[in-house]
């Protein structure tokens, strides 16, 4: 089954990647926006009635919109793409910039209440702003079926998991702070999560590879490694979906 039109809501002061991906619609959002939910299209696909119902939700950390690695998970995802959820038929995915807690305060119980499933990916502090949502919201118990978080940063943090969530795994770089880069500086500053008690599944990454012999020739895990921080979500065989 193929992916509906992808949706992208962009920071409307920022301009998205030259590439854009010529089969993404890219809404700029501007401060006089209300709601994405005033856009007819999105509104028509999220109301209309489909045999699988199932969202992949990708929301970007503070420096996505200049760096783009949560963009390009988005813009290359198709149904199988991740071994964890191949069982599983997206009708559509949404890419989100960190900023975008109004969008989802209006947007998601909208998602909900149509029927339909998010399955929510959030990476630094875009995790923390989506996760803040969710706590906030009164959504049906177990509505969400999946969030991934995706080594969050914030000042405020999820301490208790809602109940419209039925699966929380986080991914956080265990190691980030023994290894000076400028992702990992920020996550210092930023205030890294790291270990979250409430967490169904977590999953701690080292950069065990960069004490071998080989190490020259490896790349240092950071917080900016959404890919390898996706792999090690798939590849678990700790959990299932």
């Amino acid at each position: 089954m193929n992916l509906g039109l992808p949706i992208a809501l962009w920071r409307g002061d920022i301009p998205p990647p030259k590439t854009a991906y010529k089969q993404t619609n890219i809404f700029l959002r501007h401060k006089d926006l209300q709601s994405i939910c005033d856009c007819e299209d999105f509104h028509s696909q999220a109301t209309t009635s489909r045999d699988y119902k199932h969202i992949i939700i990708f929301v970007g950390g503070l420096m996505d919109s200049y760096h783009h690695v949560v963009f390009r998970e988005f813009a290359q995802f198709v149904n199988g793409s991740y071994q964890k959820l191949a069982h599983i038929p997206f009708c559509a995915k949404i890419y989100t910039t960190f900023d975008s807690k109004a969008l989802f305060y209006a947007c998601l119980p909208t998602l909900i209440n149509a029927g339909y499933y998010p399955y929510i990916f959030a990476h630094s502090w875009g995790a923390a702003n989506i996760t803040k949502v969710l706590a906030t919201l009164h959504l049906a118990p177990q509505s969400i079926p999946l969030l991934v978080t995706m080594d969050p940063v914030g000042y405020w943090r999820l301490k208790e998991k809602p109940q419209s969530i039925q699966k929380w795994v986080n991914i956080y770089i265990a190691d980030k702070w023994q290894h000076i880069t400028p992702p990992n500086i920020c996550t210092y500053f930023g205030h890294a999560w790291n270990h979250c008690i409430s967490a169904d599944r977590e999953i701690a990454v080292q950069n065990y590879h960069i004490s071998t012999k080989s190490a020259k020739n490896q790349k240092i895990i950071t917080h900016a490694s959404i890919r390898t921080m996706l792999h090690y979500f798939n590849t678990s065989t700790e959990f299932s979906l």
